[in-house]
């Protein structure tokens, strides 16, 4: 956008509505998304005033209580979901997938997390020293850092969760016979 290009001392309150009307309203934010995105503005010009580049804010003389009835309905639960019918149909493809290629292991990860609900990170990671009978502790999580200078983009393990809480993700049946499946896999393939 021609925000995006606009010098930080350049930007009137003004700009500053437009850019916000314009998300707002092009992407349909929510409540939770458009106080992100009044966040994110409010940190940039902060950082940008104590740093001595701008002699004013002008976040602070946008007034934003004329946005608030722009937010996009919440959508029900339910609606936010997959059915039970999607989760089996899902599931019936990486049980064909498995069959067909046993040693294919995204099929299992996919699984796993549709069991489990872990984020995609938390997979990787995980190691047979972290399944137990009762749970499967989760204490560490698989990163993306991107390309730096001369260093490419390359995955990073690190030792805490994104919310830096470790859990015990407890054991259910369906739970246990995909974890055997794929140690019978594991053992016989890697």
């Amino acid at each position: 956008t021609d925000f995006a290009e606009m010098n930080i001392e350049e930007i009137t309150p003004k700009n500053i509505e437009d850019i916000f009307y314009y998300n707002v309203k092009e992407y349909k934010l929510r409540p939770k998304g458009i106080a992100s995105l009044k966040a994110l503005l409010r940190q940039t010009f902060d950082y940008a005033f104590k740093k001595n580049l701008i002699r004013e804010n002008p976040f602070l003389r946008v007034d934003f209580e004329k946005f608030r009835y722009m937010a996009s309905n919440s959508v029900p639960i339910e609606q936010r979901a997959y059915t039970d019918d999607d989760l089996k149909k899902f599931l019936d493809y990486l049980h064909d997938k498995q069959q067909k290629q046993k040693n294919y292991l995204p099929a299992y990860a996919l699984e796993l997390q549709i069991l489990t609900g872990l984020r995609r990170g938390e997979i990787p990671p995980l190691r047979w020293s972290d399944v137990t009978a009762d749970y499967i502790h989760i204490h560490q999580e698989q990163l993306t850092i991107k390309k730096h200078g001369d260093i490419s983009e390359h995955l990073e393990i690190v030792n805490h969760t994104k919310t830096h809480k470790n859990r015990k993700y407890p054991m259910s049946d369906d739970l246990k016979d995909l974890l055997n499946l794929l140690k019978s896999v594991h053992d016989r393939y890697y």
